[in-house]
């Protein structure tokens, strides 16, 4: 379980680094946001994380086991509108689909955004992606389910996931 003084002030953020994840192969930094981008707060190394935010935070080593697969099949709508926007035959990139689609992107952080509500959960699930490389693979998390994707250029706050959303 992560406490407050796992985390360390990163320029712009508090990051805990190599945390071992329940159903991800490789350690991720877990991330926590402390100013509102919307709110045009600015970062503040003396503004900690907050007591909830670190419950969301571990709410991340209790995760179903089937989220593995929703986070495939959301991988999978991503990688599918890349290659309707871009033709990923055209980069040697057709053989990706929903079969292996697990062996060609990987979450390396995993973000609590600083708008936290005091019922939600929501979480950026950041990583690298063969299909998109320049900008990479965002998938937003709320409430146990897997809600939206984009690339890792949008904001980071729950107003954030309405782009390519599931719902």
């Amino acid at each position: 379980m992560l406490k407050k003084s796992d985390f360390q002030w990163d320029t712009y953020w508090w990051s805990a680094m190599g945390q071992r994840v329940p159903l991800l192969s490789n350690p991720v930094t877990v991330t926590i946001y402390n100013h509102c981008e919307y709110k045009n707060t600015d970062p503040d190394e003396n503004v900690l994380p907050t007591d909830r935010q670190i419950e969301i935070a571990n709410t991340l080593f209790d995760l179903p086991a089937e989220i593995v697969d929703s986070m495939d099949d959301v991988a999978e709508m991503a990688r599918a509108l890349c290659d309707e926007l871009m033709d990923l035959s055209d980069y040697d990139l057709r053989h990706i689909n929903r079969e292996n689609i697990g062996k060609h992107y990987r979450i390396e952080s995993i973000i609590v955004p600083g708008d936290c509500s005091a019922s939600d959960v929501h979480l950026f699930f950041d990583g690298e992606c063969d299909w998109e490389e320049e900008h990479g693979l965002r998938l937003s998390f709320r409430n146990g389910k897997f809600v939206g994707y984009s690339d890792q250029g949008g904001g980071i706050g729950v107003r954030n996931i309405s782009e390519n959303a599931l719902e």
